[in-house]
């Protein structure tokens, strides 16, 4: 749902009605976020789509995968990444962003400290700097504390 039809929507509708509409939209922004943040991490570790680098960790297509957000489970594409072994084989290669958007904890922190249970106070040790602290600030200016 793009801007002008979300205003739209809201404006016809309930204040209960309003407040869902308004979740789903949001929920969608994360999940799209999510998306783009591990597509970063994955050029990262292999380089850019159609010009692999031809190192040891490659694109292997990908699956389908859940992460957790406000509680509920939301679909999303996770990309694949393989890492090629000395005697031939490959393994598979965890995208930390991945990992980051599945454990709610650490996702509550990523998107600013406040959980809707409970506020995280200022003497709580926050977790390191994850991959997925990094790729959030590349890609989005407001998390960055830009414009």
């Amino acid at each position: 749902m793009d801007e002008s039809n979300l205003l739209q929507s809201l404006g016809q509708v309930s204040s209960g009605e309003a407040a869902e509409i308004f979740r789903d939209h949001l929920r969608g922004c994360v999940r799209e976020l999510i998306c783009e943040v591990m597509a970063s991490e994955v050029t990262e570790l292999c380089g850019p789509k159609h010009s692999p680098s031809g190192g040891e960790i490659f694109r292997s297509g990908s699956s389908p995968g859940r992460v957790i957000f406000e509680g509920q489970r939301e679909d999303v594409v996770r990309p694949r990444v393989r890492e090629r072994q000395a005697n031939g084989s490959t393994t598979e290669v965890s995208l930390a962003s991945y990992e980051s958007a599945r454990n709610p904890e650490r996702l509550r922190f990523d998107l600013g400290g406040v959980d809707g249970r409970r506020q995280h106070t200022g003497d709580q040790e926050r977790p390191a700097r994850s991959a997925w602290d990094e790729q959030v600030e590349r890609i989005s200016p407001l998390a960055a504390g830009g414009p």
